[in-house]
């Protein structure tokens, strides 16, 4: 069994190792915590900039939905101006034919 100094000496020794790693791990959790906020700087910047870029397609989209609904008006338009025309020349085609079969 060592002698008493021999056993403080090997206390003192870890006590100081321990010390070391306590202030290298100290210096790490700061190191963590920075690298963490900067992080989350960095994600509330990208989430600014993609908030943005969805404003951006949503005014987009609102054009191009605002296009296709004036094409739609004058295609339904034009889709009820022609079945009229077809319904007047049928009637009038039958029209005709009554006057001519009387």
């Amino acid at each position: 069994m060592p002698n008493l100094d021999a056993r403080v000496a090997l206390l003192e020794r870890w006590v100081q190792e321990h010390a070391a790693h306590m202030t290298d791990l100290t210096g790490t959790g700061g190191e963590l915590r920075q690298e963490i906020r900067d992080l989350r700087q960095e994600m509330r910047q990208a989430i600014r900039d993609l908030l943005g870029e969805m404003l951006s397609l949503r005014e987009e989209m609102d054009r191009r939905f605002d296009a296709m609904d004036r094409r739609f008006t004058w295609l339904a338009g034009m889709m009820v101006t022609g079945f009229l025309a077809v319904i007047g020349t049928v009637a009038g085609a039958s029209w005709g034919l009554l006057q001519i079969v009387r």
